[in-house]
């Protein structure tokens, strides 16, 4: 799942189609906290998704019967990439809680996309944030050095390096505090939210 057509489109040069399927999400998505099955049907962006998976709301889910092994969100490293990320955690978490089962193996994952690449020769080193990289400038010394403001700045050799290696995957799963955290996110209450995002403190539920 990716941010915008145009990672889309970068991705879908380097893939293996036989592997890699590709779904652009052009803009944000709606809020489905509370959402009932009828009325997540009747939003197409989201029942393209979720088809392009196999889920289909309101039906139980078995990850044999899916068309794809894992789930990976690619969005860009900055706000408006992580409303997107836990907007789409809402909405698979709200139907499908047990693809974030801590048991088993991870199914969605959130693509660590690269913030800073250093480039000597054919040499690439990705850097995952800013502040990652100011720890490790010094190992990269006479290197050019590009900062990337999202995924479509991303070149065709970032692409091929980041999809076959999984260490560019952070796993997504749950635990006992997940479903309060959606609910203080996402819930019709914004009290409690207000409160969350004036403050650096714990919010107590």
């Amino acid at each position: 799942i990716t941010e915008g057509l145009s990672a889309a489109s970068s991705l879908v040069e380097v893939r293996d189609p036989n592997t890699i399927g590709s779904f652009p999400l052009g803009g944000k998505i709606n809020n489905v906290y509370g959402s009932t099955v009828a009325q997540v049907l009747a939003m197409g962006k989201l029942t393209d998704l979720l088809a392009s998976f196999g889920l289909v709301p309101g039906q139980k889910v078995h990850r044999s019967e899916l068309r794809f092994g894992r789930g990976v969100i690619a969005t860009d490293s900055d706000v408006d990439g992580s409303d997107i990320l836990t907007t789409l955690i809402c909405l698979f978490y709200q139907f499908w809680p047990d693809l974030f089962n801590p048991k088993e193996k991870p199914y969605f994952y959130r693509l660590l996309a690269p913030n800073v690449v250093a480039v000597k020769g054919k040499k690439r080193v990705h850097f995952a944030s800013r502040a990652e990289f100011e720890k490790n400038k010094d190992k990269v010394a006479g290197y050019t050095i590009s900062y990337y403001k999202g995924l479509g700045s991303m070149e065709k050799e970032d692409w091929e390096m980041i999809i076959n290696d999984d260490k560019f995957l952070l796993p997504i799963v749950g635990d006992e505090n997940m479903k309060e955290t959606l609910k203080l996110l996402f819930g019709p209450d914004s009290e409690p939210r207000k409160v969350w995002l004036m403050s650096d403190e714990k919010v107590e539920q």
